[in-house]
């Protein structure tokens, strides 16, 4: 995910689903990206769903 491959996405609204990390950093690093894009891309807004974060299990984020 970088400013390259998401300039096509310009004026437009994307929800970002990040993989499940033992430790959330998918999702924070996804976060973080996003946040960096939008700079760029004022007219785009990146939503990083917490969807899985949030409903995964122990065994599904791999803390079993």
């Amino acid at each position: 995910m970088n400013y390259g491959k998401c300039k096509a996405l310009k004026g437009r609204r994307i929800i970002l689903f990040p993989d499940l990390s033992k430790d959330g950093s998918a999702f924070t690093l996804w976060s973080n990206k996003a946040k960096d894009l939008e700079t760029k891309m004022p007219s785009a807004k990146f939503i990083v769903s917490d969807l899985l974060e949030k409903n995964a299990t122990e065994e599904d984020s791999g803390n079993a």
